[in-house]
């Protein structure tokens, strides 16, 4: 029994190596052959300045920046980091890719049919394979929620959690949505005593704000971080006169498979409607099995989409790991109960059997006592 365990594992565990391979192949072709899109050469741009004043040690150059200043520097900081190695648009893109992949390995090991889903979903796999901001938000949001779970049964995490979780707020704004699944987690873990709740929430609100400012320099001085937390909203409310795209649109794009239309040739595989399905299917069950933060990830990244005025398509990235998940978990357990539908059945059956066999066998074996001898 022991040793059926331990092969079950070593499967389980060359399963998610797989998936993880299968993510990383696919994001680096999409890598190379993926055109430039349209707000790659912009936060090329930002990088390639703080590449310049990285190599030349230039501190202040680096706070008094003040270009591209919507979003935070975190993330064009690691972009920057891929052009001081080699200065082209695929060593910036391997950082997306790289942390892309890993989101698919992590989300494997909760659920592998999951990290199959992300892996193989079209537009996750476009825009982790290219210069955005929103694959590593992503990333170190969901490093940042599992360092939280595994706080549960040694503490220290809980402030590594908290300083992952800087990490995302400094990549992408957005991963707000998903970080705030951490202190809904922490009130109902501390249910019976809030104000203990309520404390680890404000230490962990410090030390995400701490870090966040950490890794921005530019929003040091001058009201830059009041100008970059204003635009988003002002730019909504600009966009939103113009622009009235459905609440559904996101979701269409899912539906219709529109990178696989828009770039030909550079998806290999296409189960779009399948996930997205499966997907929506699933959340029910999230919700009966108490899955709280796949539910609440699910729930509010949907709310979001569906809100907010503006539908730039690579927001879909922060619904497609949940979207995933929810699909991931259902196929799962409905392979768990047939296999024990079948496997209570099989025995039923078996028994049937053996009995019957059982009394073919008393029916044949004549006694010998009534036997007659002859002489």
């Amino acid at each position: 029994m022991h040793i059926r365990k331990i092969s079950r594992k070593f499967v389980l565990i060359a399963v998610i190596f797989a998936i993880f391979l299968l993510a990383l192949l696919l994001r680096l072709r999409a890598a190379v052959l993926l055109p430039e899109d349209v707000d790659e050469p912009l936060y090329l741009s930002v990088a390639r300045d703080i590449a310049g004043f990285i190599r030349n040690f230039d501190i202040r150059s680096f706070i008094t920046y003040a270009k591209n200043l919507e979003h935070p520097d975190f993330g064009k900081f690691l972009f920057a980091l891929a052009l001081l190695v080699r200065d082209n648009l695929l060593s910036a893109r391997f950082i997306s890719v790289v942390l892309g992949s890993l989101t698919v390995l992590l989300i494997s090991f909760r659920t592998p049919v999951g990290g199959f889903f992300l892996a193989t979903e079209l537009l996750t796999i476009q825009y982790s394979s290219e210069v955005y901001l929103d694959t590593g938000a992503v990333f170190f949001v969901l490093v940042s929620i599992i360092m939280y779970e595994m706080s549960r049964k040694n503490k220290n995490w809980f402030y590594l959690s908290g300083i992952v979780g800087g990490l995302a707020l400094a990549t992408k704004y957005t991963s707000f949505l998903i970080f705030q699944i951490i202190p809904i987690l922490i009130l109902a873990d501390n249910i019976k005593s809030w104000k203990v709740g309520i404390k680890k929430i404000f230490i962990l609100a410090a030390i995400a704000t701490g870090v966040f400012l950490v890794v921005n320099p530019p929003f040091w001085q001058d009201a830059k971080l009041i100008h970059s937390l204003s635009f988003h909203g002002e730019f909504a409310e600009n966009v939103s006169r113009y622009i009235n795209f459905p609440w559904w649109y996101h979701l269409s794009l899912i539906w219709n498979s529109e990178p696989a239309a828009m770039h030909a040739g550079v998806f290999l595989i296409d189960i779009e409607k399948i996930i997205l399905v499966l997907g929506f299917l699933g959340f029910p069950l999230l919700l009966y099995r108490k899955r709280m933060m796949e539910s609440l990830w699910f729930a509010f990244s949907l709310v979001f989409l569906a809100a907010w005025p503006v539908k730039w398509p690579w927001y879909t990235m922060i619904f497609t790991p949940a979207l995933a998940m929810s699909g991931g978990f259902l196929i799962e357990d409905l392979a768990r109960f047939g296999y024990r539908s079948i496997k209570k059945y099989s025995n039923r059956i078996r028994t049937v059997f053996s009995n019957v066999i059982r009394k073919i066998r008393g029916k044949l074996n004549f006694p010998t006592s009534n036997a007659v001898c002859f002489e």
